[in-house]
């Protein structure tokens, strides 16, 4: 910004304030480069300046600028050069004991960050106290204080845990959702169908009016036959009648061979009538046998349905029961081992703690390990008792199925029965038919005459006339019988596909409820992953436990500044409705009573909020193993008045105590007046150089621009 070519040893500077001078005009200070100076650490370190703008940092009229940084770390020397050119691009190298460690920004950064244990927010608030920003931390919201924290504890493996919890709860919530609305559809395809019952009743009455169609239909082709035998005798009939007609002889034989021909078809009717007996007794039989084995099973089936469905929802509620004890015993579990391993240390934070209090809560832990396996334990009877009785009723309700199927069966079986005594009854009424009238023909054998066979012979031709009507009409009533027969197997047809489609969608259905169950389970457990891993819980416990740790830090701080200040920090806020949500609030005790951080003067507030930064340092160390010894302070004591001197010597007396390195820049007399030593910053017309001095005022070192 403002330097040329200075080059600085600050590896003897203890205390040292940052003092700038005009050479033209002593009296001025600011604009000398002390900020710039103190930014250039920042720059080096982390790539970072005041400015949001990347351009400017480049001195006026060059092209570029650098800063060659060398400091100790864990035993290791580090070398960072970095540049920036005009147009913002920034690069850098970085050497650790002699050997190159990275030549990428992005390396060089997270080495560094990786080395020194924070990244450049940390740093900043801290080790490196901006000019008009002092009170950082104590004047952040609850919320920010507590991602503050996390910065401070590394939680970023347990954000990144909750990122993927949260991207799993998503997941699961989209797959929830999907497998609702597939049940949905799945169940409105279902209302729009018939119910099972009525799809069942319609395939056996369907069934049935296709079998006994074509039953009749054999049984109207074996009767066409016949009736077309009876026309062809009726014509050789007629025809006999014609040719003995006008003599009583021929009348004679006529009748009589009309009465052999009678005799003829009562003997073949007698034989169709006793097959067609047959046929009745095997029906009659199988009815009968179909009627004993169709035993009604016990229960109601809609009682039986109901039944299942509770038993189903029981089911389902014992298991996500069981799935959110289980992943509470596998919490407690974790948080037991962790107690276990680490003994009386805090698995957080390190420090110890109370044995008394270490022992009770892993006392409560196991408790309620053993309180929640009992309770998984009867859930799973529960389960175990819901599996058996969802089973017992489906296959009572299967049984009730089967049952309604062979009632069918034997009506089917019946109405065969009937049909075939129909047949017998009608083979009956020909045979008795045949019968009178070869008893009217042996009758009239007695009493035969000439005009009479004429008359016969009439009868005869209009009964021939007769027989091929009725064949016709038998005719077309078969081709009908083949129509309906037509339809019957369409219709059949029909109903098996609704039946299999209502089979199917059913089990569908089935499909996805089981997979709303499984959802349900892996939406608990992401529910479950994403409270633990959120900021108010794992995140939550972790800095609940090290705030203790930061307590007490800041308290000796203060007490070892002998002020008459104790810090409380509270995770724990109760709203208006009588609720705790998580917070982190600041409460400060002076003696007189508790009072808001805000309602103190400038110089108290430096001096509390100091305490906290340099307890988060403490607490980064314990919990990291990484301290800085230096510490940057850029016009932090500007709110301290003239009458505060005794505690601008008690911070800085402190300060100096706690840190190997300090470098103050300030205009506050009584800052400069307590610190031997100084970096001086001399302001010449455009650049500005840099000199250290003792504690007399003589320059120990110097250089200048080139």
């Amino acid at each position: 910004m403002i330097f040329g070519e200075a080059d600085i040893d600050l590896s003897d500077v203890g205390l040292a304030s940052i003092i700038g001078e005009y050479v033209s005009d002593r009296r001025r200070s600011n604009g000398a480069g002390k900020s710039a100076f103190m930014e250039s650490i920042r720059f080096a370190l982390f790539d970072q300046t005041r400015g949001k703008s990347k351009q400017g940092v480049v001195r006026e009229g060059c092209d570029s600028c650098s800063v060659d940084l060398t400091f100790e770390v864990g035993g290791s020397v580090l070398r960072v050069v970095r540049s920036r050119s005009r147009t913002g691009v920034s690069k850098a190298k970085l050497s650790i004991d002699g050997k190159s460690a990275g030549d990428k920004v992005r390396v060089v950064n997270g080495v560094i960050s990786d080395r020194i244990g924070v990244d450049a927010d940390l740093f900043d608030l801290i080790y490196f106290f901006k000019q008009g920003d002092q009170f950082g931390f104590a004047e952040a919201n609850p919320s920010d204080r507590k991602g503050i924290l996390s910065k401070v504890f590394r939680m970023r493996q347990l954000e990144r845990c909750s990122d993927l919890a949260k991207s799993g709860l998503r997941s699961s919530k989209e797959k929830a959702a999907n497998v609702e609305g597939a049940i949905q559809a799945t169940q409105q395809r279902l209302d729009n169908c018939l119910n099972k019952d009525q799809l069942v009743e319609q395939s056996l009455s369907t069934s049935s009016k296709l079998a006994n169609l074509m039953q009749l239909k054999d049984v109207r082709k074996q009767s066409f036959k016949e009736l077309d035998s009876a026309a062809n005798d009726a014509r050789s009939h007629s025809h006999y009648f014609s040719a003995m007609a006008g003599s009583d002889e021929n009348q004679i034989a006529t009748i009589q061979l009309a009465i052999q021909e009678i005799e003829k078809g009562l003997k073949s009717k007698r034989k169709l009538l006793f097959e067609r007996q047959e046929k009745t007794q095997q029906a009659t039989q199988t009815y009968e046998l179909l009627k004993k084995s169709t035993l009604k099973p016990e229960g109601d089936i809609e009682d039986l349905k109901v039944t299942r469905a509770n038993m189903s929802d029981n089911l389902r509620v014992f298991t996500a029961k069981c799935i959110a004890a289980k992943a509470d015993v596998a919490a407690c579990s974790q948080q037991l081992r962790a107690m276990q391993v680490d003994g009386d240390e805090c698995p957080t934070c390190g420090q110890e703690i109370q044995q008394e209090k270490c022992e009770h809560v892993k006392q409560e832990l196991k408790d309620t390990v053993e309180s929640l396996n009992d309770f998984i334990a009867d859930l799973e009877r529960n389960i175990d008792m819901c599996d058996a009785e969802v089973a017992a009723c489906t296959r009572r309700i299967s049984d009730h199925e089967q049952y309604a199927f062979k009632i069918k069966t034997c009506e089917n079986a019946w109405n065969n029965v009937q049909l075939y005594e129909d047949l017998v009854n009608e083979q009956q009424d020909d045979i008795d038919k045949m019968l009178a009238d070869k008893e009217s023909l042996t009758k009239e054998l007695e009493r035969v005459s000439t005009s009479q066979m004429d008359d016969y012979a009439k009868l005869s031709h209009k009964f021939v006339g007769k027989i091929s009507d009725l064949s016709i009409r038998v005719a077309e009533a078969q081709d009908a019988l083949s129509e309906q027969i037509a339809d019957a197997k369409e219709q059949s047809m029909n109903a098996e596909f609704e039946l299999a489609s209502y089979v199917q969608i059913n089990e569908q259905l089935a499909v996805h409820c089981k997979d709303r169950e499984q959802v349900a389970s892996e939406l608990a457990v992401s529910t479950a992953l994403t409270e633990a891993f959120g900021k108010d819980g794992i995140q939550a416990l972790i800095i609940e436990n090290a705030l203790g740790s930061i307590e007490q830090f800041a308290n000796e701080m203060l007490q070892q500044m002998q002020t008459r200040f104790v810090i409380e920090l509270k995770t724990q806020k109760q709203t208006k409705s009588g609720e705790e949500r998580e917070s982190l609030d600041i409460l400060i005790y002076d003696g007189a009573g508790v009072r808001a951080f805000e309602s103190y003067s400038g110089g108290e507030r430096t001096l509390i909020n100091l305490a906290l930064r340099l307890a988060l340092s403490k607490a980064i160390s314990a919990m990291h193993g990484v301290s800085i010894q230096s510490l940057f302070m850029d016009e932090v004591f500007g709110a301290l008045d003239e009458v505060n001197r005794e505690e601008v010597v008690k911070v800085l007396s402190f300060l100096s105590r706690s840190f190997a390195q300090v470098l103050v820049v300030s205009h506050t007399d009584q800052v400069k007046d307590v610190i031997d030593s100084g970096i001086v910053i001399r302001r010449y017309d455009d650049w500005s150089d840099i000199r250290k001095t003792d504690a007399r005022g003589k320059e120990a070192s110097s250089s200048s621009a080139g």
